[in-house]
């Protein structure tokens, strides 16, 4: 798909099949696959107060 300048780069909330899985799947079909707290995620963001 990265060829054909398609998407290169998946963004998922699946931590289970699909990011344990990352490897293979840019392998096959050349996506790279990134979880979704680790591409969005700040450290200097403040946290709310429902989650303290």
């Amino acid at each position: 798909m990265r060829e054909m300048n398609q998407n290169s780069r998946v963004v998922t909330t699946d931590n289970n099949h699909m990011y344990s899985n990352r490897e293979r799947i840019d392998a096959i079909l050349g996506l790279i696959i990134v979880f979704i707290k680790d591409e969005f995620s700040e450290a200097t963001l403040p946290s709310s107060p429902d989650t303290e």
